[in-house]
C-alpha cells in the first residue's frame, strides 16, 4: 500500500478512537521506545510494512485485517 502522509495517520487514529492509546511508554527495550518515538513523533510519511508501524500495531491490539481497512481509509482523506 501506498505510504500515509503524517496528517492522513494521524486523523485517522482521531477517527478510530486510536491517538490516545499508543503506549510507546509501555516498551520495555530501550532503543526500541527511543526508535517508535522518533518515528512516531517526527516521522512526516508511514509506510505501512514498516518495523515502526508494525510495532504500533502491536501496541494497539490491532490485527492486520483492521490495520489494512484502517490505512485504506486514511488513503482517501
Amino acid at each position: 500500500m501506498k505510504p500515509l502522509t503524517r496528517r492522513q495517520f494521524m486523523l485517522t487514529l482521531i477517527e478510530y478512537g486510536l491517538d490516545d492509546d499508543i503506549a510507546i511508554a509501555n516498551i520495555e527495550d530501550t532503543k526500541t521506545r527511543k526508535t517508535i518515538t522518533v518515528e512516531y513523533k517526527d516521522a512526516q510519511t508511514f509506510e505501512r510494512m514498516s518495523e515502526s508501524i508494525l510495532t504500533m500495531a502491536s501496541l494497539l491490539n490491532l490485527e492486520e485485517k483492521k490495520l489494512n481497512e484502517m490505512w485504506k481509509y486514511a488513503l482517501g482523506l
